[in-house]
């Protein structure tokens, strides 16, 4: 080799050397990222890569799951069209994605038969929590009231509920329910306040859905009647959901005796003091209370029949009916949301279903309204219900809005569609959904997403 040539080569390896150290110095080594897809059997087609570099990695002593945040980055395809998602048959296995942000998000398994999606973020789980995968171990939180609890799984009921704490020993715990949900649910016993949790107390309960039986409804009764929970009190309830029915009559309408109040809400009979977020309800709810003497008072909401709570970023699907007849005295507060928000706020909720309130008696009293039924101390930000489906006109309780408007992004100018809320004609029948928390049926998809983790 002579010299000439020897040359040559030195210089080509110090402009390689230096192309390296550009693009080095360009892209730190902490924005590199790994990209892995679900197997080939599990997804159709997998989400593009993110194209922003990943934050820089959090120091030893601190995990990226301490602050988990809501991703701001988009949920488009490669397609380019928000929200197209890809197809999943069911029984696939979730899928955990770390975005942008370093928020961990995932898809819940489904059991075959069940497709549907529930994006949940996953936060770490309370110190101690105890795994919950059978109706059993569901059963057992009777006997500990107090504790902390997660779902491993769905959990099929197959049956009549009994709920879980009473009026004089209340569910002060925290519940997760990690994506799954409670179903299968034929009918839930009377006796205390109804619901899967009679009632609660300073507890927490998330990322949960609750679905009854396909047919079935809840036709047992007590004051306070709910899917969920049957009374709330100083309790958070976040990223949940009820699909299902109540049909109630009051069983003293053929005694003949005074009708005692009966508040219901698909979601929640009565909420006091406590915070509903990112929830919705589907279905239906029928409260009847017929007398021949005595007075009654019957409260009735698609999500909450009576709130003295904070209501924000949630819907309902419900069609409400509440009635009172042949009493002597007798009142009626519906709502296509809530029945009475009595303080605190309703904030950028809506309602579709339709409202009936009947009151007949020698002195009676109705408040009924689109989105909720009487508003005394509370107020309504930003929020919507649909006149066409509910046959209501009513303002300073919300605003009413026909079916085509209520599909419009643009009336909902103030929402967060960034990380709460999204709207696509294809989806929740062209009405808004949550982004964190959205099952509608057998016929739904299941989004789809890259794992991403990071090198060093």
């Amino acid at each position: 080799m002579n010299i000439t040539s020897l040359g040559k080569i030195i210089q080509k390896s110090l402009a390689l050397t230096l192309i390296l150290v550009i693009i080095l110095g360009i892209m730190p080594l902490s924005a590199l990222a790994t990209y892995e897809t679900p197997p080939p059997d599990d997804i159709s087609e997998p989400r593009p890569p993110i194209d922003e570099p990943l934050d820089e990695e959090a120091p030893d002593d601190e995990s990226p799951e301490d602050e988990l945040l809501q991703p701001e980055a988009d949920y488009s395809t490669d397609s380019g069209s928000e929200d197209s998602h890809n197809e999943v048959s069911a029984g696939v296995e979730h899928t955990v994605a770390i975005r942008t942000d370093e928020s961990i998000w995932a898809l819940s398994n489904n059991n075959a038969g069940q497709v549907g999606k529930f994006i949940a973020p996953i936060e770490p789980l309370v110190a101690g929590s105890i795994p919950i995968s059978t109706r059993a171990e569901l059963e057992a939180i009777r006997d500990n009231l107090g504790g902390s609890f997660h779902l491993t799984n769905d959990i099929n009921v197959n049956g009549i509920w009994t709920p879980i704490g009473s009026t004089q020993n209340q569910f002060t715990g925290t519940f997760d329910g990690r994506g799954h949900k409670i179903h299968g649910i034929t009918n839930i016993r009377s006796g205390n306040p109804i619901g899967v949790f009679s009632v609660t107390q300073g507890a927490t309960i998330r990322n949960l859905g609750i679905v009854m039986a396909d047919g079935a409804s809840v036709t047992n009764g007590n004051s306070f009647v709910g899917l969920l929970a049957g009374r709330s009190i100083t309790s958070e309830f976040h990223n949940t959901y009820v699909i299902g029915s109540i049909n109630y009559t009051d069983p003293s309408a053929f005694a003949g005796i005074q009708i005692s109040s009966i508040t219901s809400g698909l979601l929640i009979g009565q909420a006091d003091d406590s915070i509903i977020s990112s929830s919705y309800s589907e279905g239906s709810i029928t409260i009847n209370a017929r007398s021949m003497l005595g007075s009654g008072t019957v409260r009735v909401g698609g999500l909450v029949g009576r709130s003295t709570s904070d209501i924000k970023n949630n819907y309902s699907m419900v069609n409400v009916h509440g009635s009172v007849t042949g009493a002597v005295t007798a009142s009626a507060f519906v709502g296509g949301l809530v029945g009475s928000q009595e303080t605190k706020a309703v904030s950028h909720c809506y309602s579709v279903g339709s409202v009936v309130s009947i009151v007949r008696s020698v002195t009676d009293m109705g408040n009924f309204g689109g989105l909720v039924g009487l508003i005394t101390n509370g107020v309504v930000v930003d929020s919507f219900y649909n006149s066409e489906a509910s046959g209501k006109s009513d303002t300073g309780k919300g605003s009413g809005r026909t079916t085509e408007e209520m599909r419009e992004r643009a009336l909902y100018s103030n929402w967060n569609f960034n990380t709460i809320w999204n709207i696509n004609s294809n989806t929740n029948n062209g009405f808004p959904f949550l982004r964190q928390v959205h099952q509608s049926g057998n016929d739904d998809t299941i989004d789809s997403w890259v794992t991403i983790t990071r090198d060093g």
